[in-house]
């Protein structure tokens, strides 16, 4: 979010102050950021809009590592004192910006593979077995899996339900508990023979 909010402010100040030979380089401490950025994969919905949405406005080859430790953003995070604040490198930026690019932290975008990895799109498998024979009812009134498994669970529901005094009756909506009940009981219902 925060290479997000960075690339808006960039491009609106790059559309305010209409230069077009203007060199842009965006700076983020965050590796696992930089690398969704760098990198193709086939993100989470949330980091694959957030990247879609960055690289259009300030392209994946603008963006640069800087090592946290010379990242002037983090000193109020790193608990700096008010007096050193006003004399920092917050107001100037780090000296070496001032030097050629040749002298700048090296971009080496190296990073954790659990930290990349974590928010890789999940895939859901569904093992679909066809045998001859009668389709059961709730196949046909349902369009997916799910609207079936939903309507299980409300079913198990109720009838546990019944059976209970007002005050020991689920309400609600339906728990992980019940919807995976309600799995286990129509893979039972589909295996048992006819």
């Amino acid at each position: 979010m925060a290479c997000c909010i960075s690339a808006r402010l960039v491009h609106s100040v790059y559309a305010a102050l209409d230069v077009p030979d203007l060199k842009i380089i965006a700076w983020s401490d965050s590796m696992v950021a930089l690398w969704w950025l760098k990198n193709h994969g086939d993100w989470s919905v949330f980091v694959a809009n957030r990247v879609n949405e960055i690289n259009s406005l300030v392209p994946s080859q603008f963006w640069r590592h800087v090592p946290g430790e010379l990242n002037p953003a983090d000193l109020l995070s790193r608990g700096i004192s008010p007096r050193l604040f006003s004399n920092s490198l917050w107001w100037e930026g780090p000296s070496w910006l001032l030097e050629p690019p040749s002298n700048w932290p090296i971009d080496r975008l190296a990073c954790e593979t659990s930290e990349v990895e974590r928010e890789k799109r999940k895939v859901r498998l569904c093992n679909l077995v066809a045998v001859e024979g009668e389709i059961p009812w709730y196949a046909i009134k349902f369009s997916n899996f799910q609207s079936i498994i939903r309507f299980v669970s409300w079913m198990l529901r109720f009838v546990e339900n019944v059976k209970k005094k007002r005050e020991f009756r689920e309400i609600g909506d339906l728990t992980i508990h019940e919807i995976e009940h309600a799995e286990k009981t129509v893979q039972t219902v589909q295996n048992c023979p006819s």
